[in-house]
This record gives structure tokens, sequence and C-alpha cells, in this order.
């Protein structure tokens, strides 16, 4: 592994960090030589605020991101599109959702574990040290 990608010696605060997305990233972060402290929430009771909080998340790593950077902490989001979860198991296992949710995405596939691993740990390193206060899709291009 490059220097500038591993992550010995920092440590990471995953939130959703026990299934899902989450998890994908919390496993890189441990595999890339982080200490990784998990929280989780009860998705169900969310389920209801699921839009307007994603937006109060961008908008709070924004403010955070300007008042950890004195400390030399970055804050930067990453912005998911579909990717094989609990939450989407109900897409996946169905030919015909599939079909009709990949249709609506520019790649036409769903994201894969490693991508999302591979960009948690980018934005975890030293490889973008320069960068702070961003919010990055990673989503097949469906935000485009």
């Amino acid at each position: 592994m490059h220097p500038y990608f591993s992550l010995r010696d920092r440590t990471a605060l995953v939130t959703g960090g026990t299934r899902g997305i989450g998890k994908m990233i919390a496993k890189a972060y441990v595999e890339a030589g982080a200490t990784v402290y998990v929280c989780a929430r009860d998705a169900e009771a969310c389920q209801h605020a699921y839009g307007p909080s994603k937006a109060a998340l961008h908008q709070l790593s924004r403010i955070l991101a300007r008042e950890l950077m004195s400390q030399h902490i970055n804050v930067n989001v990453i912005a998911p599109g579909r990717f094989p979860s609990k939450m989407t198991q109900h897409i996946g296992k169905d030919e015909q959702a599939l079909a009709q949710d990949t249709a609506l995405i520019p790649m036409k596939r769903w994201g894969r574990e490693e991508e999302m691993a591979a960009l948690a740990i980018s934005l975890a390193s030293t490889a973008v040290a320069y960068m702070t206060g961003n919010i990055i899709p990673l989503d097949g291009g469906f935000s485009l």
C-alpha cells in the first residue's frame, strides 16, 4: 500500500458502521490500519426523516469542517448511490426491480464494496490532506 493511503496511527468514527455502507467503510479502515469506532442507529425509526436528515448532515459537515480545521481535522462526506445493503436487498432480489433501478443510473449498475472502500480510505488518508468540507457523490453518475 502506498504510504499516502495508509491509515496507520489514524482514528476514525464511522456512523452506521454495523451494516451496509458503514460496515464496508469500517472494514476498509481497519484493513488500512486505522483504529475504528462505530456507532449505529435504528434505521426504521429514522426512515421518515431520511431526506431531510441527509441534507442536515451535509450542512453539518460543512460547519464541522470550518470548526475543526484549526485542529487539523478534515471533514468530508460520501454521498452514496445504490450499494448492496439491507436497505436495498428487496430490490437486489427482484430481477425486474433491479433492472428498473439500474436503468436510472448512468453507469447502469450498483456500486461495489471495494469502490466504497477505496474512496473512504482515500478521504481518510494523507492523499487528500488539502481537502475538507466536501460532499463526494459515489453514485454511478446519478447526481449528474
